[in-house]
């Protein structure tokens, strides 16, 4: 059972301890710093500021399928966040990757090809930022909030996959 509620009273206070939370986990595995998938979103907006809390070196990765994230304004905010705090970062367009791991939809066969095609894309972005990590010594910075959690909306693989998630017992409610 959770013990605590963020609200604006203590919002500083419990930031100040995850931040701590986090720079004791990087510096206790000697890792040069984290990387964080960013969506433009309201989960790894905050996840990537409190990681920028900590001190230790943050770098983003913008992992588009083809212009998605420019569609739907994700990638105007993410450039907004990363320009705002000064966050290092690289855009990998997932697209090659993901059509290249999709089996071809029959429908005779296949009952559910729209979940499992939406299902690669956090799998794939995974990859990319375990590969980041492991390249640059890094922890993979998790964004999933407890109430993802609570409901399972999460990929198995993809976005639950995290060497640390600082959100993760916070609710939506309290993130946002």
């Amino acid at each position: 059972m959770k013990s605590f509620f963020i609200n604006e009273q203590n919002v500083a206070t419990y930031a100040e301890k995850i931040a701590t939370w986090i720079k004791e986990k990087v510096e206790q595995a000697h890792r040069k710093g984290i990387v964080l998938g960013m969506s433009g979103g309201v989960d790894c907006s905050v996840a990537a500021r409190l990681c920028r809390l900590t001190g230790v070196d943050v770098h983003l990765v913008l992992m588009p399928y083809g212009d998605d994230m420019k569609k739907t304004g994700n990638y105007d905010h993410s450039i907004e966040l990363i320009e705002k705090f000064n966050f290092s970062y690289h855009v990998f367009d997932v697209k090659p990757a993901v059509d290249a791991l999709t089996i071809p939809d029959d429908p005779t066969y296949f009952k559910n090809s729209e979940l499992s095609r939406a299902n690669i894309r956090p799998r794939v972005r995974m990859t990319y930022l375990y590969q980041f990590a492991q390249l640059s010594s890094r922890f993979v910075m998790g964004t999933g909030n407890l109430s993802e959690r609570t409901v399972g909306y999460f990929t198995k693989w993809g976005d639950g996959a995290c060497d640390l998630n600082p959100l993760a017992m916070l609710t939506k409610q309290e993130i946002s």
